[in-house]
């Protein structure tokens, strides 16, 4: 019977330390995953925006650097000497300015589509090119790169109308500019260890790019041949600013890309995307670790429990088994003075009430069978009595 109460406590202690651990488990799985989701979106969500807005910023500082050139520009296109459309005046004037700011080349072109170009002192006649189509319908642009592949660099040309005091278009300024500055500014763009920054135009092709050997080579995102590469190309040729969530070069990225004003470029920044998460799988191994120690101070606590309730249960037990034994005179000492004491001490009363009950009725016995015993000799004696009155 002992054995059998003991069992049944063990049976019971392994019931809650299963209980618990279970409970321990699923409440902290559960909110771990949903940690672990709420941070993945939350980190994600801001470093995308800020990637966004880091394009949108460099963007702007790349434009502003055209727009200083171009401001420039329109300065000289000011001067008397090009205002006076003598070429004689102009070449000289043409020359310094373009080695006072910079300019690998400025030149003018006549409304009638003449090319004056003072490095070479040519002037040619270029009105039936598309090229000279493209200034009479923009007038104010930002040419597409050109590749001089001797050179082993890249050139874009600025292009402004000349106008009169009067306000009419008398001709067109050309300012020839390396892109070399603007692809320095790519180059000191850092983004984690393997993010990086590039330009591109409408068409995909890469105006500058950190590897300069796919600008050289004029490659595009086309040739990454995906779908992702091709919807970028799309938005850039639309000058719409956002990020995308695709691959380049073999590597899972994230590409927030800005419109450069008064181009027809974008910027596009690259950010690894395993770099990215890398906060989130930390995060996620944090979580991991709380979850087990959790399960450990679960385990700790379920087998202090159910410690307890073995033993308690082993005194009711024990309590039990003696009774099972008719030992009266058993009583129980509780451990602590909750339901299991409270117990104890019922156990103790009724025992103490049965004995009491038992004893009454031993002396009532021993009362019953005294009378008893007395009556039997009052007959024996009435008998004899008779007997003798009869003879």
């Amino acid at each position: 019977m002992k054995l059998a109460s003991n069992m049944r406590a063990m049976r019971v202690g392994r019931r809650i330390l299963l209980q618990i651990l279970l409970l321990v488990a699923v409440v902290s799985a559960l909110l771990s995953v949903a940690s672990f989701l709420e941070n993945r979106s939350a980190m994600l969500t801001n470093t995308q925006d800020m990637l966004t807005a880091r394009a949108g910023e460099s963007a702007k500082t790349i434009a502003a650097t055209i727009e200083n050139k171009r401001f420039i520009l329109k300065n000289i296109a000011t001067l008397p000497a090009v205002q006076s459309r003598d070429w004689a005046q102009q070449r000289p004037v043409l020359l310094q300015q373009a080695k006072d700011w910079g300019f690998e080349n400025i030149f003018f072109f006549t409304t009638d589509g003449h090319g004056c170009y003072p490095d070479t002192n040519e002037i040619k006649d270029q009105s039936k090119e598309p090229f000279f189509d493209m200034i009479k319908e923009k007038q104010e642009f930002v040419t597409e790169p050109f590749i001089r592949e001797n050179e082993g660099d890249s050139i874009t040309t600025l292009i402004v109308p000349v106008k009169s005091p009067a306000g009419s278009i008398i001709g067109y300024l050309g300012g020839t500019i390396k892109l070399a500055s603007i692809n320095d500014t790519i180059q000191s763009i850092e983004i984690g260890q393997k993010g990086y920054a590039l330009i591109a135009n409408g068409d995909g092709q890469y105006v500058a790019h950190k590897d300069m050997q796919k600008v050289l080579h004029k490659e595009t995102l086309h040739d990454e041949g995906s779908k992702e590469a091709d919807a970028l190309t799309a938005a850039i040729a639309q000058h719409a600013q956002g990020i995308a969530d695709m691959q380049l070069a073999g590597q899972d990225v994230y590409a927030a890309y800005a419109p450069i004003d008064g181009t027809t470029w974008n910027i596009v920044l690259v950010a690894d995307k395993d770099e990215t998460l890398a906060g989130v799988y930390h995060s996620a191994r944090v979580q991991v670790f709380l979850f087990f120690i959790a399960v450990l101070l679960s385990i700790f606590v379920a087998r202090l429990i159910s410690s307890t309730i073995a033993k308690e249960l082993g005194d009711v037990g024990r309590f039990a088994a003696a009774l099972s034994d008719y030992d009266l005179d058993y009583q129980g000492t509780p451990r602590k003075m909750d339901e299991f004491g409270e117990t104890i001490l019922a156990l103790n009363g009724s025992t103490k009430a049965m004995k009491g009950a038992i004893q009454s009725v031993q002396s009532q016995s021993k009362t019953i069978t005294v009378s008893c015993e007395e009556m039997e000799e009052k007959f024996q004696q009435a008998s004899d009595d008779v007997q003798q009155t009869a003879a």
